[in-house]
This record gives structure tokens, sequence and C-alpha cells, in this order.
């Protein structure tokens, strides 16, 4: 078989949609993360849990019970209907597709690598490069036995946890062990050098190695898993062409989150006791319940949105920052870190989440009009463009 003369996917075939909606998560993402940029991950819920002021407190809230999580939900699934969209590229040649595939995941693991380093411990791109690798040898399952592996691998966490009552040696899925004091830390972040800053960045990555691998990881994998499948199934076509009945689903599926994520104690406290040893398993797994019907209401709403004139027209913005996602997720780590530590504005803990966040939201319009700019002028951003001459071998032309 002949070998496939490899092309980039050009702006004008591009789904529309799926870039709208990738910008959504986008914004979705930074308000989320600005939290984390401000903060960071030591201590996080100490932290924010103990605001005094009342409207703080309820921004955090607010904004954690609809936002975290969820959005990584959206980025993640989309990544997985991306897997799909470039496999249809390679109809008859699986072998050319893998070669591909595997360059396209190190360079992005190369990029997540430098943006842990250079940047900031949160990153995201390193562990989709390496799930993007076990999602390559998952390509040839039958969608049956792919939906079952995602329910699992989702609700693994809550699953390791039941599991860690009989056997207590298996690792702790959610532990975050450190001996540095919130204090510590911040006075790191807010008058350190580039140096000092680097080395606890790297603490900060390794402490929460647990929560990465068998919290976040496991829940990922099953979104690309998801993602892939409904690739394979057309589900953006299938939501088209059944706009009343998917409306209904999403209506059901919002009210279902909402009612999991905000009432989530009593839901708790109704199949679960603080004393028993499965209260925690029992927790994560109504909390990710939630996090389910919540992100896919977010997915469908978007998806039934852009499927109407004024509803594409009113999101229309959102596809730029979309198309340019790679450099605008990195470039949004660059601003907040410089505002945030020494050798930038050492503002690191001391704004207020309403601050912060307009602050977020700022940027994420600035990036909107960058990206609507440059695409103009380029069909790839900057860091998409260097992605993928890593990853095709050779300069790429508009």
């Amino acid at each position: 078989m002949k070998n496939v003369k490899l092309l980039p996917v050009q702006p004008a075939k591009r789904i529309e949609r799926i870039d709208i909606l990738r910008g959504f998560a986008l914004l979705g993402i930074l308000m989320v993360n600005v939290f984390g940029y401000h903060a960071s991950f030591y201590h996080f819920s100490a932290f924010y849990g103990g605001l005094e002021n009342a409207l703080d407190a309820t921004i955090y809230q607010w904004m954690m019970n609809l936002g975290a999580d969820k959005f990584i939900f959206l980025f993640s699934f989309l990544f997985g209907y991306s897997f799909w969209m470039l496999q249809g590229k390679f109809p008859d040649n699986d072998k050319s597709f893998s070669g591909f595939y595997f360059r396209r995941m190190l360079a992005l693991g190369l990029i997540g690598l430098l943006h842990i380093l250079l940047l900031w411990a949160g990153d995201i791109l390193f562990m989709y490069c390496l799930l993007g690798l076990v999602l390559l040898l998952f390509r040839k399952f039958k969608n049956s036995s792919l939906i079952s592996l995602a329910v699992i691998s989702y609700f693994f966490t809550a699953l390791l946890l039941a599991l860690r009552v009989w056997f207590p040696y298996l690792p702790d899925p959610v532990t975050t062990l450190t001996a540095l004091s919130m204090k510590d830390v911040a006075e790191v972040y807010t008058n350190g050098n580039f140096f000092d800053i680097l080395l606890l960045r790297i603490n900060e990555y390794i402490i929460f190695r647990n929560i990465n691998l068998l919290y976040y990881a496991p829940k990922i994998l099953s979104l690309f898993i998801i993602g892939y499948v409904s690739g394979r199934l057309n589900i953006l076509q299938i939501i088209s062409q059944r706009q009343k009945m998917f409306s209904a689903i999403t209506f059901v599926f919002l009210l279902i989150g909402l009612l999991l994520t905000f009432k989530l104690e009593p839901v708790l406290l109704f199949f679960s006791h603080p004393d028993s040893p499965f209260y925690m398993s029992v927790y994560i797994f109504i909390y990710e319940s939630g996090n389910v019907f919540l992100g896919s209401g977010y997915l469908m709403v978007i998806l039934l949105a852009t499927n109407t004139k004024w509803g594409l027209l009113l999101l229309d913005s959102f596809k730029y920052a979309g198309r340019m996602a790679l450099t605008n997720y990195v470039m949004q780590s660059l601003i907040f870190t410089t505002i945030f530590y020494g050798y930038g504005l050492g503002l690191f803990a001391q704004m207020r989440p309403w601050q912060f966040m307009l602050w977020g939201l700022l940027v994420f319009i600035l990036q909107v009009i960058f990206s609507k700019i440059w695409l103009t002028w380029f069909s790839f951003g900057p860091l998409e463009f260097v992605w993928r001459r890593m990853t095709y071998g050779r300069k790429l032309q508009k």
C-alpha cells in the first residue's frame, strides 16, 4: 500500500461548531484555572474555604460548582472527537495513522513538559499526551466495549476508594500530603525568583501525582473514549436531526446535574453516613455523576444553540479562540503567572475572586480579538504551527 501524503486540515474544512465548543470550553477552563494561578493547588480548598468575605466565598462556591471539572469534561470530550476526525484522514492505512498520531502526541508532550517547567504546574497537555497514546490502543475496539471501559474508567476513583476499605494498602487517589504551609508557598510564589519558583512548581507537580494519576487520568481517558465513540456515531448530525428530543434531554441533564451539584450533601446523606467506611467513595460517585450530567448538558446546549441562526451568531466569536486553543491555553498561563508570580507583579494570593475573574474575562476577550486578527493573516496559531510542524515534518502553508 502506498504511503498516504498527509496534509493538515485547512480552515475551510474545519467543523465550525467544534471550534465554537472548544472556545467555550477554553473560557470555562480559564475561569476555573485563574483560581489556581492565584493561589496554586497547595492548600487550595483551605485557602478559598477560609474566605471571610461573603461575596468572595459565594463567587468561589458558584464557580467551583458550575465550572470545576465541567469544562475539562468538554475539552477532553473534544480531544477524543478530534481523534476520530484525524483517524478519518487515513481510511485505508491504519499503520500510517498510528505513526502520525504517535508523533503528534510526542510533540504535544514536549510542549506540555515545557509548560510545566517554565510556567505552571496545573498543565493538562502532558497528561493528554500520555492518555492520547493509550487511546490509540483502543481504536479498534467495538463501541459497546469502549462504552463499558469508559464508564469503569470514569468512576475508577470511587471504585478504588471502596476497595481501600478492604485493601488499605492500595494508593489513596485523593491524597496531597505536603510539609509546606500556605505561608511558605505564598512567600516563594510572591517574592521568589524564577529558579525558586521553578523548584516549587516541580514539587507541586510531584505532590499532586496521586490526584493526577488516579483521579484525573482515568476520568480524562474515559472522556477521550466517549468523544471518540461520539464521532463514530456522528453525534453532531444526530443532535441536529433530533433537536426537540435532545432539547428535552438537555433540560433533564442540566436539572439533574444542578441538583447533584448544589444539593450534593443531602443526596450523599440519603445514600450514606459520615461514619460509613464507604462515605468518601459514595461522595466521589455522586460528585462525578453531577459532573457527567452538567458537562453533557453544557455540551448539548452549545451544539443545539449553534444549530440555530441566532445561536450561531451569538457564539460565533468563540470559534476564533477555539481554532487557536493550544496557543491561547499556554498564553493564559504566561499572562497570569506573570501577574501573580514574583518575577512579574507578585500579586499571588493577594486579590479577591471577583477581581481576578474579571481579569480572566478581559484576557479571554483580548484573546478572541487577537485570534481573529491572527487568523486573518495565518491559517494556524503560533503554537498550532509549531505542533503541526513537529508532527508533519514540513513547512505548513496557508
